[in-house]
């Protein structure tokens, strides 16, 4: 008799099962999942694990489990600045998009966003709520989370700018916060989330007229349409460092 594709290997673990009795939450994981139309590029192989888990405690349990068997865990984000390799993701690949990851919040002159939350969706809540300082975050094709990791910038500005708060988890799935201030950035990178997974963040923006929001947000976006081509891409391949500009 032939094993299916979701049975181990006698003597394997049955990971699957590992993984959602261990979350809890109702998170399907599933084997062997295509990853390309998952990404911008929608090219490249698939992962060996994947999930989406629908809560933060989840999330942990997963992370464990993957510790317990080191696994690695990658978080894909939007699938944007995402190149998968035809060979695959090694190990457990999960998109934060269950509610907790993907809520945006506006509480005075701050916003508070799940690290899963499109970053054009901060800035039209933004806009919302009369706060500036967060319209080029309007064009950007990614998740906060992945914002995060890669300092991401765009019409003279910087997650760096915003950013007053974060929380995160590490690989042994515990939570911590840390205040803006505290967090090193650089450009297009942010050190700390190389072996941890952003949650969320609170942002900060200024009081400002939505209309003039609004203006500052159509002004940028028509220079990118004006500028770039529209066909698919990473959202960004190239660096643009100050002593070589591109």
């Amino acid at each position: 008799m032939s094993l299916s594709a979701v049975e181990p290997a006698l003597g394997q673990p049955d990971l699957k099962s590992l993984f959602e009795s261990a979350a809890d939450d109702g998170t399907e994981v599933l084997k062997d999942a295509p990853l390309g139309e998952k990404t911008t590029l929608r090219a490249g192989g698939a992962a060996d694990w994947y999930a989406e888990p629908n809560t933060i405690e989840g999330l942990a349990a997963l992370v464990r489990v993957c510790r317990e068997h080191n696994l690695p865990v990658t978080v894909l984000g939007l699938g944007s600045n995402f190149l998968v390799l035809d060979s695959g993701v090694r190990g457990l690949t999960v998109r934060l998009c269950g509610e907790p990851f993907v809520a945006i919040e506006t509480d005075g002159e701050h916003i508070r966003c799940g690290a899963g939350a499109r970053m054009k969706k901060v800035a039209t809540e933004a806009r919302r709520s009369c706060l500036a300082g967060m319209e080029f975050l309007e064009g950007i094709p990614g998740s906060i989370g992945g914002g995060l990791r890669m300092n991401a910038g765009a019409m003279g500005s910087e997650m760096v700018e915003i950013v007053e708060g974060m929380s995160f988890m590490d690989k042994a799935g515990e939570v911590f916060e840390m205040a803006g201030s505290d967090i090193e950035f650089s450009y297009r990178s942010c050190p700390l989330l190389k072996n941890q997974i952003a949650l969320g963040a609170v942002l900060r923006g200024r009081p400002d007229s939505a209309e003039a929001i609004a203006e500052r947000m159509a002004a940028y976006s028509q220079k990118r349409w004006d500028s770039q081509p529209a066909a698919r891409s990473a959202g960004c391949i190239f660096k643009n460092p100050e002593a070589i500009p591109a």
